[in-house]
């Protein structure tokens, strides 16, 4: 992974780099425009977008990377981080708060990354307008997301496989959705099931 520490200001840059080194990870070039993007690129294998710290100033950079399909983490000093940040929706591969080694790491094998939340209470409330999904709709969706078939969810949770047809139709409803994947793909931009 040949990471790019991007950011306009030199002191975002030290601070990225900072985090980088106590992470046991060093970049191969730092840049600070995102004109200067294409050429850096042209000397890295596999390289990956660091930049930070604030959502509309790190915008360029992303717009410039994704355009050269090259996967971009933003470190980012805002309390909301989800799947409905517009950074995410605009394609960046992680939305990070400090500390970020491993999650670089993750990010470089091509994964897309958001915080975790520990508790269904602390899920990110859905868009405006859109219903909720219950913690029990919320778990089944999960497990329909794992592959389960209704009669897998049943055994794992220990219900009938009326009870999970239920449940499942009612989530269905909220996430307007037909199909199984429909419903997995809309729980997840509304950013109630992270991948």
């Amino acid at each position: 992974m040949d990471i790019i520490v991007a950011a306009f200001q030199p002191q975002v840059r030290a601070a990225l780099q900072s985090q980088l080194s106590e992470g046991g990870l060093t970049s191969a070039v730092e840049i600070d425009s995102p004109a200067t993007l294409a050429p850096a690129l042209a000397e890295l294998t596999e390289p990956l977008v660091v930049a930070g710290v604030n959502w509309p100033e790190t915008a360029p950079f992303l717009r410039r990377a994704t355009g050269h399909e090259v996967p971009v983490a933003l470190l980012l000093e805002e309390e909301l981080l989800d799947a409905r940040h517009a950074a995410f929706r605009a394609g960046a591969a992680a939305l990070l708060p400090w500390p970020l080694a491993s999650a670089l790491e993750a990010v470089g094998h091509g994964f897309r990354l958001l915080p975790q939340r520990s508790a269904p209470a602390a899920r990110a409330a859905p868009t405006v307008g859109l219903t909720s999904l219950s913690p029990r709709e919320l778990e089944l969706i999960e497990l329909v997301a794992a592959g389960l078939s209704n009669k897998g969810i049943a055994r794992r949770l220990g219900l009938s496989v009326n009870t999970v047809k239920y449940h499942l139709a009612s989530a269905f409803t909220k996430l307007e959705a037909r199909t199984r994947a429909e419903a997995v793909s809309a729980a997840a931009r509304r950013g109630e099931l992270m991948l």
